[in-house]
């Protein structure tokens, strides 16, 4: 069985479990809840399919659409508001990183290396100068993040410094 074809097919069921779980009342998800997760796992399913294909439209796709997805159902889940200049460096940052993704899927091709570090600091550039942004704010928005996910960024740290050392 192909890449793409076993992609869809988890994401068909995936997406079918999700609706009946939320229908029989285990989950309460709403339709953009499920709109989020389904973004998520798409993105997945596609850089999954594009990484070391060459596919960088792919790659930049799943990218993407995963981001896309994070940024909603963390927007929905700790109502968090962003101005108009944030959207805009939100979305040059989610560029940037897709770009990225292409770079380390084609190192061969610098141009998206160059491209990754124009959209980045670009996105910074105006987050900087446009939105109002402060520390104390910021740590007062991140802290109930934290507080919820605590054990995942644990287990992620962990991961990261046991995969490391396998170097």
């Amino acid at each position: 069985m192909t890449k793409t074809k076993s992609i869809s097919i988890l994401l068909a069921s995936f997406l079918i479990v999700l609706f009946l779980l939320s229908a029989i009342g285990i989950l309460s998800l709403s339709f953009t809840g499920i709109l989020c997760i389904l973004l998520i796992v798409a993105g997945i399913g596609l850089a999954y399919i594009g990484i070391g294909d060459k596919s960088d439209f792919i790659v930049f796709l799943g990218t993407v659409l995963f981001l896309i997805g994070v940024l909603l159902i963390t927007k929905l889940s700790f109502n968090l508001y962003f101005e108009n200049t944030a959207f805009i460096s939100i979305v040059l940052l989610i560029s940037a990183i897709g770009f990225i993704m292409i770079y380390i899927n084609s190192p061969l091709r610098k141009i998206y290396l160059v491209i990754t570090l124009v959209l980045l600091s670009s996105s910074i550039v105006l987050f900087v100068t446009k939105s109002k942004f402060k520390l104390d704010s910021f740590f007062e928005a991140i802290l109930p993040v934290i507080n919820v996910y605590w054990p995942a960024i644990i287990i992620f740290l962990l991961l990261v410094i046991l995969l490391s050392k396998e170097k």
